[in-house]
This record gives C-alpha cells, structure tokens and sequence, in this order.
C-alpha cells in the first residue's frame, strides 16, 4: 500500500510511516550545525596537482608513450581542471547543503546531486568498461617497476614520495617502466585520491597493459572517491572541537564546476568559454577564475536563488552527440551502488528524477544501511553495476512540494 497522507502529516510508504526525519539523523555533528555557529571550520582538498610536473620527469620516449594511451585525453582535462585556482572558502559554505544520508544537496527547491552524467560530462570519463581488479602482489611488482625493494606488508601504503623519486631518478633506463609509473601516480592521486601521502600498491594491475587504459571503468573510482569522501568529510565525530577540517578528494574542483553549470549565479562572471565537451574545458582554459562570492554570500545565494534559474540538464546537447554521455544518463536513472577506493557508495537515482527526466517525484526511503550503520555488507552484491530503475522507487501521486 501507498499513498499520500492528507494535509501536511508524513507519507505512507508501505505499512510504515515515513516522515524523513531520518534523512537529518544526528544533526549536531553534521557540518551544517558547525557553520551556523560559526566555529571555526575550513576545507582541505586532495588531488594529482603535481601531475605535469611528474610528467617533465619523464624521458621523451616515455612522453610519447603516455600521449599514444587512449587515456592521455582525460588527462589533459584533468590538468585543465588542476590549473584552476580553486576556492576552498567557496566548497566550505556549499557542503552545508551536502546530506551524506542520501549522498544529495539539501536545496530549497529540491534535491540535486553530481549524476553519473555530470561527471561524464564535465570529465569524461565512461562508466562502461571493463572492472579495475586489485593485484596481491602489486608490493612486489611495484618495487620491480621502481628498482628498489620494497617492504611486503605496509598498513599506511606506499608514500607517493617514494614515486616521486622513482620517476625522478630511479627508472631512467625504461621509458616503458616510466610511462606505467606515470599513469599510477596519476591514477591514484586523482580517481584514488584521499586525505594522506599514501597509496595502495594493489592497484597496480591496471597499469600494465598502457594499450588498453582507455577501456577500464574509470568514472566508477573517480566518482565513488569524490562522492565518498563528500560524505565522509560533512560529519564531525566531535562538535565541541575547536577546529573541524573538510577533507575533500578525487578532484574537488570538480564540485565547483558542477556548480557553475546546475546555478549559474554562483559562476564567475567572465572566464568561461562556450560549452563544449568535456564540460571543465570551458572552465579550464583559464588558469585564474575571477573571485567567487564569499561564503556567507553563498550561503544567502542558494538561499534565496530563484528555482526558475536552475539548470537542471545542462547537457542535452551532449546526449545525441556522445555515446558515453547517453550511457551515463541511463546510469543516472538508476540506483547504483559504485564501488571505489574505499567503502561502496550509493547513487539513487530515483531522488533527483528532475535532473535525468524533467520530473519531480517523491522517493521511497534510502537503503537501511544508508541511514543507520553505514554499512553496506553484501547488499551492494545485488546493485553494483545492475542497479534498480529509479521509476521502481518513487511514490506515485504523492506531492513533491509536500515532500520538499
């Protein structure tokens, strides 16, 4: 049975009651709560910044070995994207709209998400492909590549300084080895990227082969970390502490620019390009952004936006052009659960149906373990990759402005 509750009470979502209150669970250590007592909060951000850098290290037959890999296009984009000054101050006041209990943004006229189509089109990188697989011995076969031996068991990881110098200095005689050390240091410091200086060996495996990068599920690790650690980084285990830091990664610029394309009144006024493909270009070109508004005014921004100027689907053009685009916004109308660097993340689909469709519907609640013990078990065995249709999880008839 479902239906809608008369009057403004809660919703009947099969035999039991549904309110949402569960969506705003232990709301003193959400962020949110933080900022508007204005303690002391900033944000830290984690991405492959040094990448061209690294790059000039390489010898010029390794060079030309990274620009014939069928990933070499994305990771011009991500350089363009790397060079942008990014506004930490700006991330600080729009995560307080983020919700790690449904992985969406709280605005006022609705839910809103970064969509597996959004980081398509703003990266593209493609959700099709083939899995990336951990490797056991990625310890030893990386001390190999490295000409160094390194130790079989490191809780931490690897220090991505021991890389450093391992392109700078160890692997001169083999543009092959260069080029390989190269895109796993890219790798892992942009789609793997996380709050330390380590990485995990284990993923080493992908890096074997340079001829076939271009056909692993990259969208799936670069948005799992970002979206992740989003999550993760809006909750303060203790909200008396003096200081509380947002750690974000995998490429938190990429947040912004989301931004700039769904509420183009918080984009900078001059610096952008006409909108091409990937989307970050029209951003990228420039290394210096003008400045972003303050985070306060952020805050009155959203606040008051008009819901008439939000641009919902800011890539229409890009659906009949691009086949990766079409396959990420069939991805976007599901619910998925991706798996990345760290623990699984869902994506559901079925809350932000204005984004992929043009329709506001209401959603049924989220996965239980979303909400309570964050974790997911062998739950996500069923939804990885498959997904549920987000037509399949939505209250028919129920009222949306209600909702909201």
């Amino acid at each position: 049975m479902t239906r809608q509750s008369t009057g403004a009470g809660p919703l009947w979502v099969g035999p039991e009651l549904y309110d949402g209150r569960d969506l705003h669970y232990d709301l003193e250590h959400h962020v949110t709560s933080r900022l508007h007592a204005r303690r002391e909060t900033t944000v830290r951000g984690y991405d492959a910044a040094t990448s061209e850098t690294v790059f000039s290290f390489l010898s010029s037959d390794a060079q030309a070995l990274v620009r014939a890999s069928s990933l070499f296009p994305v990771v011009e984009t991500f350089w363009e994207i790397l060079r942008l000054n990014i506004s930490l101050s700006f991330l600080r006041s729009f995560m307080r709209w983020w919700w790690d209990t449904t992985n969406t943004f709280y605005f006022p006229w609705g839910e809103m998400t970064i969509t597996p189509e959004d980081y398509t089109a703003l990266t593209g990188l493609t959700f099709t492909g083939n899995p990336v697989r951990l490797r056991s011995d990625g310890t030893r076969l990386l001390g190999s590549w490295m000409g160094r031996r390194l130790p079989s068991y490191q809780p931490r990881g690897i220090p991505f300084a021991d890389l450093m110098w391992a392109l700078e200095h160890g692997v001169e005689e083999s543009s092959s080895r260069q080029a390989r050390l190269f895109y796993f240091h890219f790798i892992t410091s942009t789609f793997l990227s996380g709050p330390t200086d380590t990485f995990d060996p284990r993923w080493i495996g992908m890096v074997e082969d340079l001829s076939t990068l271009g056909d692993y599920r990259w969208g799936d690790l670069g948005y799992a970390t970002l979206v992740g650690q989003m999550s993760l980084a809006v909750r303060d285990s203790d909200p008396s502490r003096r200081h509380f830091v947002i750690t974000l990664a995998g490429v938190p610029r990429l947040i912004e620019l989301w931004a700039f394309e769904h509420l183009p009144w918080l984009a900078p006024r001059k610096g952008q390009r006409p909108l091409e493909y990937p989307a970050s270009r029209r951003w990228g070109w420039k290394k210096k952004l003008t400045v972003r508004p303050p985070p306060d005014t952020v805050w009155d921004l959203i606040r008051d936006g008009n819901p008439e100027h939000v641009v919902w689907t800011p890539w229409l053009s890009f659906r009949g052009t691009y086949a990766s685009v079409r396959d990420s916004h069939a991805l976007s109308q599901m619910r998925v659960l991706f798996v990345g660097r760290r623990d699984p993340v869902w994506y559901l689909g079925e809350r932000v149906r204005m984004q992929t469709d043009g329709a506001f519907s209401v959603p049924r609640p989220p996965p239980a373990t979303m909400l309570s013990t964050r974790s997911i078990g062998e739950s996500w065995r069923v939804h990885s990759r498959t997904g549920v249709p987000a037509t399949e999880l939505v209250i028919e008839g129920a009222s949306y402005y209600q909702f909201i």
